[in-house]
C-alpha cells in the first residue's frame, strides 16, 4: 500500500479508537511500538484521564490495536498498568502471539508414518489443541505452511506439558527455521508458518540518503570445531542415547567422522580443538545422525557475523512509496558497507504521537570462516565523517517533517484554500529538495557499476533474493553479494569465474566457499543447504580494476 504522504496512526481498545489524530480529545502520550519477527512485539502507552475511553481498559482482557493507514501493525492485551501523580495510567501490552502461551499442549506420540509428523499436521495440530482452551478473540486459523521437512518420516514426540508458543518454537522454528506471521483478514485471524517471506520494499536504503546508522559484530563465542551427536535415547529404563561410535571412521573429506565425534580438519588448524555436544531427540538411525551431525558443524564452524541497519522511513514525506514494514525485503545500496542486496526488516520501532521517533532495524546475520570476510573497517572509515553528516542531515528532515504533519493534521476536516495549503508545504518541500542535493554531495564517493558474473554447474540466483553480483570499492576491496541455489553441490564445483582485476592475491577461504587466485569461486566442501549466500564476503584485490564515478 502507498503512503499517502502523511501517515495517519490510530490507536483502538476494544474497538473504540482511544487516539486519532484528527480528533482534539483522543489523546494518548509516550506511546511506543516495538516489533520483531517471531516475537510478540510490545506496546506501551500512556492514556490522561481527559480522554473520554479512560478507565474502561480490562487488564488481560481488552484487545488493543495500532492502526497505520488501516492497516493492523499489532494486535495484543493489555498487561499492566501504573499511574502517575497526575492519574494519567500508563498501559503495557503484549502483542497476539503471546496469547499461545495460554494453552497447555500436554504429551504426545507420533510414531514413523503419522500423519502428524508432517510439518503442517503437526503445526496444525499444536493450533487446534491451543484454540480448543481459549476464548475466542485469543483463537487463530491456520494459514499458510510452507516449511518442509525432508525427516518427515522421524518420531515426534514429547513427555513432558509445554505452553504452546514454547512446543511450537522447540519442535519446529528452532529445529527448521521459519518465520512465525499473523494476517488479520475479513473473516479472521490467519496465523501462517513460512519458510521464507518474499515482499520486497517500494524503497530502498541508500547511502548519502536514508541511511541514518550502521553497525557490524563479528562474534566467535560459539565457534564449535568437533561435535559429538546424540540421538534419541533406546526404548528401555536406563538405555543410553545414540551415537555414532559403532560407524566406521573417516579419513577424508573436511569434516570427518572419528569414534564418537565429527570434527572439521580446516576449523582445528584454524582455532585448535573446541568440542561441544549436540542431542536430536527424534533421531534413531546412526547413519541419519552422522548425516545431522556434519550438516550442523558445518555451520557452528563459522563466525557469526551480524550487520544492523538504522533508516528513515521516507514514506511519510512521497505518496508513491510504501512504507517499511517487518518481515518485507529492502533493497540496501551502500559501497564503504559492501552491501549491495536486499535485507530483512527485523525490527521496528514505531509512534503514534511522535513519528520523528520511528527507527527501523534491519538486521543480517550471516557466517564465515575467517573475520576478514566482513571486515571492511578501512573502507568505513574513509567515510565516516561524511556519514555523520548525512544522518544529521535525514534527522533534519524527519524533524521538519514532523512539525509539518503535526500542523497539516490540525487541518484535516476542516477547508483549506489550495493556495494556503501550497504555501504551507512549498518551504518544506524546497528544503528536502535542498537536503536531499547536499546528502548526495557529501556521501559522493568514487566506485564502479555492479557487475553479474555468469553462474556455472547449474546453479542459480535463489528466488526472492538479489542477483549474484560483484564489485570493487575505492579502497580496493571486492564485494560479493546474492543467494544461490539449486547447482551441483560437491566439493570443488565451480560457482563462477571472476575475472582479471577482481582476484584474490591468494586463496581465500569464506566457509563453505572459496575464491581462488585465478578466479573460481569455488565450493570448499560439499554442501546440503537449499539456499548458498555469498552475502559478506569481501577480500583485498590483486590489482584494482578501472573506477567511475558514479
Amino acid at each position: 500500500m502507498a503512503g499517502g504522504g502523511f501517515m495517519i496512526c490510530q490507536v483502538f481498545v476494544d474497538d473504540n479508537a482511544v487516539y486519532d489524530p484528527r480528533v482534539d480529545e483522543l489523546v494518548i502520550m509516550q506511546d511506543k511500538l516495538n516489533l520483531e519477527l517471531n516475537k510478540s512485539g510490545s506496546y506501551v502507552f500512556t492514556v490522561p484521564p481527559s480522554n473520554p475511553y479512560y478507565g474502561t481498559f480490562n487488564k488481560l482482557k481488552s484487545i488493543v490495536k495500532f492502526v497505520r493507514d488501516g492497516k493492523i501493525l499489532f494486535r495484543g492485551r493489555i498487561l499492566n498498568s501504573e499511574y502517575d501523580f497526575y492519574n494519567n495510567q500508563k498501559l503495557t501490552c503484549e502483542g497476539e502471539l503471546a496469547f499461545l502461551n495460554d494453552s497447555i499442549q500436554r504429551p504426545y506420540d507420533f510414531q514413523s508414518g503419522d500423519k502428524h509428523t508432517t510439518v503442517e499436521a503437526l503445526f496444525t495440530y499444536f493450533i487446534s489443541k491451543h484454540n480448543n482452551q481459549v476464548d475466542e478473540a485469543k483463537r487463530f486459523k491456520v494459514g499458510e505452511i510452507t516449511v518442509k521437512d525432508a525427516n518427515n518420516y522421524i518420531v515426534r514426540a514429547d513427555s513432558d506439558c509445554s505452553k504452546t508458543l514454547d512446543a511450537i518454537n522447540k519442535k519446529l522454528v528452532e529445529t527448521m527455521g521459519g518465520f512465525l506471521r499473523v494476517r488479520h483478514e475479513s473473516d479472521g485471524n490467519f496465523i501462517d508458518y513460512l519458510a521464507e517471506l518474499a515482499e520486497v520494499s517500494s524503497q530502498s536504503i541508500n547511502f548519502g540518503e536514508n541511511l541514518l546508522d550502521a553497525e557490524k559484530e563479528i562474534r566467535g563465542e560459539n565457534v564449535v570445531t568437533a561435535l559429538i551427536p546424540l540421538g534419541a535415547k533406546g526404548d528401555k529404563e536406563g538405555d543410553k542415547r545414540l551415537g555414532i561410535s559403532s560407524l566406521a571412521d573417516e579419513t577424508s573429506g573436511e569434516i570427518r567422522k572419528k569414534s564418537d565425534y565429527v570434527y572439521s580438519v580446516s576449523g582445528v588448524a584454524q582455532y585448535g580443538w573446541i568440542f561441544d555436544i549436540e542431542t536430536w531427540e527424534d533421531v534413531k538411525d546412526a547413519k541419519n545422525l552422522l548425516t545431522k551431525a556434519k550438516s550442523a558443524l558445518s555451520q557452528r564452524i563459522l563466525l557469526e557475523n551480524s550487520i544492523e541497519l538504522k533508516a528513515a522511513d521516507l514514506a511519510g514525506i512521497d505518496a508513491t512509496l510504501a512504507p517499511f514494514d517487518i518481515g518485507i525485503w529492502v533493497p540496501i545500496y551502500s559501497v564503504p558497507h559492501g552491501l549491495n542486496s536486499k535485507y530483512l526488516v527485523r525490527k521496528m520501532s514505531l509512534s503514534a504521537t511522535n513519528p520523528a521517533s520511528d527507527s527501523l532495524t534491519i538486521g543480517s546475520t550471516f557466517k564465515s570462516f575467517t573475520e576478514r570476510s566482513a571486515n571492511s573497517a578501512s573502507a568505513i572509515a574513509t567515510v565516516q565523517q561524511s556519514l555523520s553528516k548525512i544522518g544529521n542531515n535525514v534527522a533534519t528532515v524527519v524533524n521538519n517533517y514532523a512539525l509539518i504533519k503535526k500542523d497539516v493534521q490540525k487541518l484535516q476536516g476542516e477547508y483549506v484554500s489550495s493556495g494556503t495549503f501550497d504555501e504551507r508545504l512549498n518551504p518544506f518541500e524546497e528544503h528536502i529538495s535542498f537536503v536531499g542535493q547536499d546528502t548526495k554531495l557529501s556521501g559522493r564517493i568514487i566506485q564502479e557499476e555492479v557487475k553479474l558474473p555468469s553462474l556455472l554447474n547449474s546453479w542459480n540466483n535463489a528466488a526472492g533474493y538479489g542477483s549474484t553480483s560483484y564489485w570493487i570499492d575505492s579502497c580496493g576491496i571486492v564485494h560479493l553479494s546474492g543467494v544461490v541455489s539449486g547447482g551441483t553441490a560437491s566439493s570443488g564445483t565451480t560457482l563462477f569465474v571472476l575475472p582479471e582485476g577482481y582476484r584474490p592475491t591468494a586463496i581465500e577461504l569464506f566457509g563453505t566457499i572459496k575464491v581462488q587466485t585465478d578466479g573460481a569461486v569455488r565450493l570448499a566442501q560439499a554442501f546440503s543447504g537449499a539456499n548458498l549466500s555469498l552475502c559478506g564476503i569481501s577480500f583485498k584485490a590483486k590489482k584494482e580494476a578501472t573506477k567511475v564515478e558514479n
